[in-house]
């Protein structure tokens, strides 16, 4: 009969916790590029030729500003005479505004009026009376 012992490997105390290795944490934004270095802008040629032995000196880059006299400040234009006020006439005497009576307008409720009634037709004297049929 063997024995029952539970065997070393078996028992909790013996088992090592398992740990787990998290990973490193992710930056939330990318890691920036490194910074391009411009390329190297050749020096712009000189604007002025350089002067030749026969040729004049080329005239200064900056003109200076020439001196304007100040000029005296216009006067402003004459203004016209103030046009005198046209003669007014005497305001003739209006008529009394009289308020026009409102025409009555006809009621719109009320029916159109009936065309008369036809008159009966009576037979002209002239024309003799139908004869009635004769009797066999």
């Amino acid at each position: 009969m063997a024995s029952t012992s539970p065997s070393p490997d078996a028992s909790p105390s013996a088992v090592p916790p398992s740990t787990t290795i998290s990973p490193p944490p992710q930056p939330s934004s990318p890691p920036s590029p490194p910074p391009q270095t411009p390329p190297a802008t050749p020096s712009p040629p000189p604007s002025a030729p350089p002067p030749s032995s026969d040729s004049p000196p080329p005239p200064p880059s900056k003109v200076p500003p020439r001196s304007t006299p100040s000029s005296p400040p216009s006067d402003p234009p004459a203004s016209p005479p103030p046009s005198s006020p046209p003669a007014t006439s005497p305001p003739s005497p209006s008529p009394p505004v009289t308020p026009s009576t409102p025409v009555a307008a006809p009621p719109t409720s009320s029916p159109p009026p009936l065309p008369p009634p036809p008159s009966p037709v009576t037979p002209s004297p002239s024309s003799p009376p139908p004869s009635p049929p004769p009797q066999p």
